[in-house]
């Protein structure tokens, strides 16, 4: 294999890094860059050391790291297009956070993001029950000028939501 290839092996274990939750997986995909590493001839180890911790999962539990406060982020604004749902938080200055700080996971019927060490504070919000079924895997956070955009792809494109969550588009559909 070449540099170029070894280098995006690399890159697909950091990315596979930052998502494994079990310990065991998070050390054993060190080892497989590392080894993948010595091939290319230039070890990153610092890199490894720095891959963010793995999101949170369980929407029941919104605990960030590093024992700082933790402030839930519940104002936001949505829009939607044919193929994606797109939720905007308004941090000031999110732009200058390093992306490793910024953590997401996506479910079929929901998200978590978690902000570490922002202004001090952990920034988390969680977002379940959504209206309908989202893409996890094609779904995405954006980092832009003192915003954060959630990007949802749509399981059903071109179909409208109306509302963001099901309890909402419940309570209309009750008037």
């Amino acid at each position: 294999m070449d540099k170029e290839e070894l280098a995006l092996d690399i890159e697909d274990l950091r990315s596979l890094l930052t998502a494994a939750k079990r310990p065991a997986v998070r050390e054993w995909i060190k080892s497989k860059i590392e080894e993948v590493e010595k091939k290319v001839g230039e070890p990153q180890a610092a890199s490894i050391q720095s891959a963010p911790a793995p999101p949170i999962t369980d929407f029941n539990k919104a605990v960030a790291p590093s024992g700082l406060p933790t402030v839930k982020v519940t104002n936001y604004g949505w829009d939607e297009s044919d193929k994606f749902v797109k939720v905007y938080i308004t941090l000031q200055g999110v732009q200058n956070v390093n992306p490793s700080s910024i953590q997401h996971s996506f479910s079929n019927y929901g998200y978590d993001i978690t902000v570490s060490d922002f202004c001090g504070k952990n920034h988390v919000m969680t977002m379940k029950g959504l209206r309908d079924e989202i893409v996890p895997e094609s779904s995405q956070i954006k980092q832009k000028q003192d915003m954060l955009v959630v990007m949802m792809k749509k399981k059903a494109e071109g179909k409208k939501w109306e509302q963001l969550t099901k309890l909402e588009y419940d309570e209309k559909q009750k008037r």
